[in-house]
């Protein structure tokens, strides 16, 4: 039972200032958004691990070169593939997160206001994308880490189901993923009169064109190129559209911007990597990234913009 003062009724203390309440909830929750995306990474990371070890220690069947001996199912080239999907989507949440965290740090400890400001500016940019992204990614992992486990993944005794479990309810609190993209699109693409949006898209593409420097040609530069054209000509579109179209369109949007960024972060910490190894297996990530997930989201979401007002019209019985 909750009791609100038992004699005189219950006194209340304003705290800040009068009239900027709402404010300082939208400081709570943006700073709780992000812890939730910082979950999504951890569930995501530790249903990785799991797939791993099990995949490491499970023989069943021949893979290419096995000599008629039967293998461990990581040296299949279908349970590869899963693997490598769940350490470059882990990776790239990560990456998302933490740029995330860095501009939130800076808009308090930088050495000037105007450099606070624009640091501000981006931290609110990038939250949404933080919260929804790295959510979404955690259940895609964790669903993934059941299919690696195959049937075992599906009983108690693995735990891989319980961090699907627990990954599910993470794009739905501290404001589900469909409101974060109506947030970014209503809201922070406007930032400093979109300019917070077009610098985090032009350091993306400086970034590929380090990686290119430093590593020669690839071919996920053509795709980072094309992605980034994409989100231009589509954020130049929904800044300007009707209120409707630019709702229908707001999660294809989210999800093709939160790819592509994390993709030019994931690209950057490459370049950063000094041990080879290392440096080896993050520029894997990140080309796996780019064809696996940057192209179909850049793609999805120039269509959801085209197809909008289907979207809006469509007569749901």
């Amino acid at each position: 039972m909750m009791i609100y003062g038992d004699n005189g009724g219950a006194t209340g203390w304003l705290i800040g200032e009068e009239n900027r309440g709402l404010n300082c909830m939208f400081t709570m929750m943006n700073n709780a958004r992000l812890l939730v995306g910082v979950q999504g990474v951890g569930i995501a990371e530790r249903a990785t691990q799991a797939a791993f070890s099990y995949a490491h220690e499970r023989r069943q069947g021949k893979a290419p070169g096995s000599n008629n001996i039967q293998c461990r199912i990581i040296e299949h080239p279908d349970v590869k593939r899963m693997l490598l999907e769940m350490r470059a989507k882990t990776a790239a949440a990560r990456m998302l997160c933490m740029a995330t965290a860095s501009a939130i740090d800076e808009s308090l400890r930088a050495p000037d206001e105007q450099q606070k400001r624009k640091a501000f500016a981006r931290a609110s940019l990038l939250t949404p994308l933080a919260k929804s992204y790295s959510t979404d990614i955690a259940v895609e992992v964790a669903s993934i880490g059941i299919q690696v486990h195959g049937g075992m993944g599906f009983v108690e005794e693995t735990g891989a189901a319980q961090h699907y479990r627990d990954a599910r309810v993470l794009p739905i609190y501290e404001g589900t993923n469909g409101i974060q993209a109506i947030d970014l699109v209503t809201r922070k693409l406007q930032l400093e009169n979109g300019d917070t949006l077009l610098l985090e898209l032009k350091q993306c593409e400086d970034s590929v064109a380090r990686a290119e420097k430093a590593f020669g040609p690839s071919p996920f530069r053509a795709v980072m190129a094309r992605s980034l054209a994409t989100l231009r000509e589509c954020a130049s579109t929904l800044l300007t559209a009707k209120l409707a179209v630019s709702l229908g369109a707001a999660n294809s949007f989210l999800r093709a911007l939160a790819a592509t960024l994390a993709c030019g972060y994931l690209t950057n910490a490459a370049c950063e990597v000094i041990e080879s190894f290392e440096k080896e297996q993050t520029l894997t990530y990140v080309n796996f990234f780019t064809a696996t997930k940057v192209a179909l989201a850049a793609a999805h979401c120039e269509a959801a913009v085209a197809c909008a007002s289907a979207i809006i019209g469509a007569k749901l019985e």
